[in-house]
């Protein structure tokens, strides 16, 4: 008797308000045969299935359709364009929660978190140490030197003449360095034949091989 009370107010209510009911096409309910879900619209047509699949709820989840400046007819059509769109807006918001992610994540890693500690525990497994040293330097006079102090003597002088230098240029290995000039630049390659051409090959495939 109460909740047909209640309805009763809610229906004067939207009669006030000039609102239409927009029910589904089946019970929404799985406790009984009830329409449960429901919504009040003014100025569109509001279309509401029912969704048959798995829930956990204990009633049917329900889609709504709202179609905008065109026919009846057209619903189908329209449902699918709005589905494209709001899969876009889905994908972006994925996107840039993804994005937010991994700056938190990378955050925590490097804060005195308990998330930080646990992380770095388990990457140290995965951290092998390295070193690197030098073991000889090459002097102006093109001799080896192997001997510590006389390393750090080489290499003492050879930045200390570089620095003295007024016009530094350090070409780009790649686009700023100079083209190599060859003693044979001028010498006329000569022809060879295609047997020497497979010789000379098969004899590269076989002393890569031995080595």
């Amino acid at each position: 008797m109460q909740d047909g009370k209640k309805a009763e107010i809610l229906l004067q209510w939207a009669d006030k308000q000039f609102l239409a009911q927009a029910l589904p096409n089946s019970p929404t309910s799985l406790r009984s045969d009830r329409v449960i879900d429901y919504a009040f619209v003014r100025g569109l047509n509001l279309n509401i299935q029912v969704y048959n699949g798995n829930t956990t709820s204990d009633h049917f989840s329900i889609l709504s359709v709202i179609p905008l400046k065109v026919l009846q007819q057209k619903l189908g059509k329209n449902t699918h364009w709005k589905v494209c769109f709001l899969k876009r807006i889905a994908k972006k918001e994925l996107n840039l929660f993804s994005f937010s992610q991994l700056d938190n994540l990378l955050h925590l890693r490097n804060s005195p978190s308990s998330s930080s500690i646990s992380f770095w525990y388990r990457s140290k497994h995965f951290l092998k140490p390295s070193s690197s040293s030098l073991h000889a330097l090459i002097d102006l006079s093109a001799q080896i030197v192997k001997e510590s102090d006389l390393m750090c003597n080489v290499a003492a002088d050879y930045y200390e003449n570089f620095f003295k230098v007024s016009n530094i240029v350090r070409p780009h290995p790649y686009t700023d360095s100079p083209l190599i000039e060859y003693d044979n630049n001028n010498d006329v390659i000569p022809e060879v034949t295609l047997d020497e051409l497979i010789n000379t090959v098969l004899a590269k495939k076989k002393i890569s091989r031995c080595s």
